[in-house]
């Protein structure tokens, strides 16, 4: 998956030529639906639920102090100040159902290869990560 804002696309393809051989992947499965067995169905008749939420631009440093609740699947943490692994790492932990996370604009994105090791190793039951594609 790819997350990006649509303005800054285009000069996030030419400044990252390899987000073109991963959207090239993710672009094969359009028009295909594919419901993933550990992802709640939503319907539009379903009352909001607490299993997604977004702390967007607040600048957060320190996730640990946002008080999320044990039972989200999906964060988004875009346009925060996130820096520290070890931030980050103590948040997951207390996180167990999470299954989608954003760190999308964050400082600690810079690194994306090592990040999304880091995690994929100490979180496997994480299926869906975003990379920054406006960190350079």
């Amino acid at each position: 998956a790819l997350s990006f804002r649509y303005q800054e696309f285009r000069d996030l393809l030419e400044k990252k030529p390899e987000l073109v051989n991963r959207l090239r992947n993710i672009l094969k499965f359009c028009d295909k639906k594919i419901n993933h067995p550990d992802l709640p169905v939503v319907k539009e008749d379903d009352p909001p639920q607490n299993w997604i939420i977004e702390i967007e631009d607040q600048d957060v440093e320190n996730p640990i102090n946002l008080n999320i609740p044990d039972s989200v699947e999906s964060l988004s943490l875009w346009g925060n100040k996130i820096s520290e692994w070890e931030y980050l790492h103590q948040l997951l932990k207390s996180l167990p159902k999470l299954k989608a996370l954003w760190l999308n604009d964050n400082p600690i994105s810079s690194d994306l290869e090592n990040l999304f090791a880091e995690i994929e190793k100490t979180y496997p039951c994480l299926l869906y990560t975003s990379p920054s594609p406006r960190d350079s």
